[in-house]
């Protein structure tokens, strides 16, 4: 079936039949649509009455006859109990109070004593029959409210005033029950503080101190920990364990010779360095010694010794010896020297030798020997050698016993020398810079075979000749 829009006469063009415009309402106002056989619709179905229809449904379900006929009859699943529904007047259920109910014919609810008329004043008023003479004597007689405690018999041994004061108390103490409370010895120490739930241990120890089982209880933890332990005797430990913190006092071997000592602060027994090792890659011996940025394989011994950023391989030994920045492999041996800045595979054997910016491969022998800025590959030997700027490839020699400097490079300074008559001339080969001696310059010839070829020249021209012929 084809869907067709209705027609209608546009009234706003001139009359014009057409069909109805998208969106437009079709205006039905005082009429009806009948014989239609179904009503689709996308959006909402406002009906102002009953629907009369055999079935509607809403996005594809059908609803219930009684969204038509309108009859409570149709419903199902109707409440069949008042207890369903939710009480909001407050009606009065099965088990409340008469309170709830408005009291409006008066009836008595609570009365007080004082308020009842013609009470009765005799005991036979109230139906009591009153006993003989004898009794009401020893009613009389009987503990009266205002009487002492003390007149009963204590059968039961209630503890007295008394006895707490004077300390006359005895406590069973096997009973069944529990014991609250402090416990004061009998010169008022306290021995069980209640309050603080401890005993008192200070002063109170009068015997051995024994746990009762062997290897199970522990003297404090790793939390809660004893601060001093005094000790007079022997201290005994079958076992291996930790130490942590300090020892104070001095160390006895098992025949009582001292160890340590400590009162002067000095190890003092005999030390078996035989198989002195270090699990580490590297050595620092003394106060300071390799202390910040060791390199592996470096030893540092002595005061300060290689301190800081010490090369791989360094070797430091002597008070401040190689201290700042020795480079790798440099050797440092005698107080301060390649103290700072020592480069790498430079010597410094001596005090104060290549003391400061030894530069690479450099040797300094002698107490202050090449002591500032060496040049790389320089040699320095003796006291105060080449003290200041040797230069690069240069060998100093000294024996004078004042400083020497060689700020030539490669040259060779020797001093002293001694002076004497020469018996051969030394010299020296450039190219394999060996140095010898001979007794005499090849090609050159002596002052005295000289005068002889004079002596025995008749005359100049025989000189030339005799000159030539050497």
């Amino acid at each position: 079936m084809t869907n067709r829009y209705p027609l209608i006469v546009d009234t706003s063009d001139s009359n014009k039949i057409k069909e109805l415009p998208d969106g437009d309402n079709l205006q039905l106002s005082g009429n009806s649509i009948v014989g239609a056989v179904n009503i689709t619709a996308s959006g909402a179905l406002t009906i102002g009455s009953v629907v009369a229809a055999t079935s509607i449904t809403i996005g594809g379900t059908a609803i219930s006859s009684v969204a038509t006929s309108g009859s409570y009859t149709d419903l199902t699943n109707t409440p069949t109990a008042v207890s369903t529904f939710t009480n909001d007047s407050n009606y009065v259920t099965t088990g409340s109070n008469v309170s709830v109910f408005a009291n409006n014919a008066g009836y008595l609810t609570t009365v007080a004593y004082a308020d009842l008329t013609s009470t009765p004043t005799t005991l036979a008023g109230y139906g009591i029959t009153v006993g003989t003479d004898s009794i009401i004597a020893a009613a009389n007689s009987a503990i009266q409210p205002a009487d002492n405690v003390s007149t009963l018999t204590n059968d039961s041994g209630y503890i007295t005033l008394t006895q707490v004061q004077s300390g006359d108390i005895s406590i069973d103490v096997t009973n069944s029950g529990d014991l609250i409370g402090s416990v004061f010895s009998q010169d008022s120490t306290l021995m069980v503080d209640a309050i603080l739930s401890s005993f008192n241990l200070d002063g109170t120890i009068r015997g051995h101190v024994t746990p009762a089982q062997s290897e199970f209880w522990d003297l404090g933890t790793t939390d809660n920990l004893f601060r001093h332990a005094y000790l007079s005797g022997t201290v005994n430990a079958n076992t291996a364990g930790v130490h942590t913190g300090d020892t104070i006092g001095s160390v006895f071997g098992d025949d009582s010779t001292v160890l340590v000592d400590g009162i002067n602060n000095k190890i003092v027994g005999p030390v078996d360095t035989a198989s002195l090792r270090t699990s580490e890659s590297k050595i620092a011996l003394g106060s300071g010694a390799g202390q910040f940025n060791q390199g592996n394989w470096t030893v540092a011994i002595g005061y300060d010794a290689g301190q800081t950023g010490q090369g791989s391989t360094a070797i430091a030994i002597g008070l401040d010896s190689g201290k700042t920045a020795q480079g790798s492999n440099a050797i440092a041996i005698g107080q301060e020297a390649g103290g700072t800045a020592q480069s790498t595979y430079a010597v410094a054997i001596g005090y104060q030798a290549g003391q400061a910016d030894q530069a690479a491969n450099a040797l300094a022998i002698g107490q202050g020997a090449g002591e500032s800025n060496q040049g790389e590959e320089a040699i320095a030997i003796g006291y105060d050698a080449g003290t200041i700027n040797q230069a690069a490839n240069s060998i100093v020699i000294n024996a004078t016993g004042a400083a020497v400097e060689n700020t030539t490079a490669s040259s060779l300074v020797i001093t002293p020398i001694r002076s004497a008559a020469m018996t051969t001339i030394l010299g020296y080969n450039a190219a394999t810079g060996e140095v010898t001696h001979n007794a005499a310059i090849p090609g050159y010839i002596s002052l005295a075979d000289l005068k002889t070829e004079v002596a025995a020249s008749a005359d100049f021209a025989a000189f030339k000749s005799r000159i030539a012929a050497l």
